[in-house]
């Protein structure tokens, strides 16, 4: 079995180019050996995992379904402290304990933190290994390398039928389902979660391998010091691409709300075990674990790299940049717009083919292709005709119901808006790139109020009334304009030409003449003055 330094992943082109041949990235990590190396030697190396929990990125919400506890689940519990609760570490000098005052090194014990979670937590069915070297287990080697040991992994054994013993036996395999890891109390889940979900990744990737269904493939992490607890998973995205998603924030066991919420988030792993002994239970063939590589991604998931750069946001850490714009998303989904808006569905580091320069990219279902988070396909250019004019129409509502959950996007351009008709003629509208986006509430940041300052969309109604909302609803009346104009007029030309772009530059270039005409020509009308 092979060692891999970095994750090879093809995925589709990206929504911005229409031509050219099939993109590939590679995500960038350097293999570590062991879980202490993540923090203690490279920082927070890993794949790359959210700081804490927004929105499930899947189109059907498997992950919460499967591992976040529902409204119902924590009224069900009422406020009865668990067991768990008097299992919790305290201690007050944090600088001054050593790693195996915490466990960390004592995991295996069942009167420790860790040992007690697990043995109380665990499925009937599930198998507690501590500390098994990933070579050991079969898994592929994604991330990590054969020799790193996670802290504790729960699985199931299952008879493997490719192979008999001396006495014609069927030997038992063990199939990892999850992953735990240790830290000591000083320091935070956080530094953790890496490392947890660089294991997880390599399970989920045996799993699919093995002949798991994509959409089944559901991998639970978790992290503790002692203290406190943090929850995550590894999922399959568009059918075949790992991606890590943060389920939980820190939880601090001293809280009697936290700790209640860290025992039903182990409850729903639990279940979520459960579930998945049955699913490999049902299969009537378990092959043995391939060579290490990564699954083939031919189409499926956008990349954009670039995203939330320092271009972007030059006066905040990557970090702070991503909890703005995640925070906004999570509004977004908590108000239920969720079918007009292309949600991120995984972050990590990558490098373009023939390229050392790495770039931070943001992962999205590829709305032109179908997959298991993307059941229909959506077109990139904009309509023209009659269907340009419900294309506007459709456009103004889904700014309404954006809107309407107090977030401006802020980049309404025409290549970032995706559309589809249905069977019955309605336009169905799904906009893309969010990096601008913010709450109504909080104004316009001081990067874009900068840089925006000469725009068109700056220019006219906003320009009089200072409504941020106006930003939106320019580029929506700009829309409904060409789209209404005669077919020989200069705008509606331009309309066309903005139709036919065959690519995102040229979209963005023909949709800033566009604006530009409009305010020479309707300029009283946007700013509500008589002629």
């Amino acid at each position: 079995m092979g060692v891999l330094t970095s994750a090879h992943l093809a995925i589709g082109q990206p929504l911005a180019d229409r031509l050219g041949s099939q993109a590939s990235l590679k995500l960038v990590f350097d293999a570590c050996s062991a879980s202490d190396q993540t923090a203690d030697k490279g920082r927070k190396r890993g794949p790359t995992c959210l700081p804490s929990a927004y929105y499930d990125p899947t189109f059907d919400g498997r992950l919460h379904k499967a591992l976040l506890p529902s409204p119902a689940d924590v009224d069900a519990h009422g406020k009865k402290l668990p067991e768990m609760s008097k299992w919790v570490l305290y201690k007050l000098n944090m600088t001054a304990v050593q790693e195996e005052e915490v466990d960390k090194k004592r995991s295996r014990d069942d009167t420790s933190f860790g040992g007690r979670i697990s043995k109380h937590y665990k499925h009937l069915h599930e198998q507690v290994e501590l500390q098994p070297a990933v070579g050991d287990m079969n898994l592929p080697s994604a991330f990590v390398t054969v020799r790193s040991k996670p802290d504790c992994v729960g699985g199931t054994l299952l008879p493997s039928t490719t192979s008999c013993d001396v006495v014609g036996r069927q030997p038992k395999i063990f199939v990892p389902l999850r992953v735990r890891e240790y830290k000591r109390s000083t320091r935070t889940c956080s530094d953790a979660l890496p490392q947890a979900f660089a294991l997880a990744t390599s399970i989920a990737i045996g799993l699919l391998q093995c002949g798991v269904p994509s959409k089944q493939v559901i991998v639970p992490v978790d992290v503790t010091n002692g203290r406190s607890m943090q929850f995550g998973a590894v999922y399959i995205a568009c059918g075949s691409m790992p991606l890590c998603w943060t389920l939980s924030k820190e939880l601090d066991l001293s809280m009697c709300s936290d700790v209640i919420t860290a025992h039903l988030h182990l409850c729903k792993v639990q279940q979520h075990i459960g579930t998945m002994i049955d699913v490999l239970r049902q299969r009537t063939h378990l092959a043995s674990y391939d060579a290490p590589n990564l699954t083939s991604i031919p189409r499926g998931i956008w990349g954009k790299p670039g995203c939330l750069s320092d271009e972007v946001y030059p006066e905040l850490p990557l970090e702070s940049s991503l909890h703005h714009v995640l925070s906004v998303l999570a509004v977004l989904d908590s108000a239920g717009v969720h079918d007009c808006v292309c949600y991120p569905m995984g972050f990590g580091e990558v490098v373009t083919p023939g390229s050392s320069d790495s770039s931070w990219c943001a992962f999205f279902a590829d709305l032109t292709t179908i997959s298991d988070d993307n059941p229909t396909t959506f077109t990139k250019n904009v309509p023209d005709g009659p269907t340009g004019v419900l294309f506007a129409a459709a456009f103004r509502a889904v700014v309404a119901r954006i809107h309407g959950a107090g977030v401006v996007h802020g980049d309404m351009y025409a290549s970032n808006l995706l559309w589809r008709q249905a069977g019955d003629g309605s336009i169905q509208v799904k906009i893309i790139d969010w990096d601008t986006c913010f709450l109504i509430e909080d104004g316009i940041p001081d990067r874009w109020g900068k840089v925006w300052d000469t725009k068109c969309k700056v220019r006219g109604r906003y320009c009089r009334t200072k409504d941020v909302r106006e930003l939106d609803l320019f580029m929506v009346r700009v829309v409904e304009w060409a789209t209404s104009c005669d077919q020989s007029t200069p705008a509606r030309q331009l309309w066309g030409d903005l139709a036919s772009a065959v690519s995102a530059g040229a979209s963005n270039a023909c949709f800033r003449d566009i604006q530009e005409l409009y305010l020479a020509q309707c300029i009283d009308d946007e700013l509500e003055r008589s002629s």
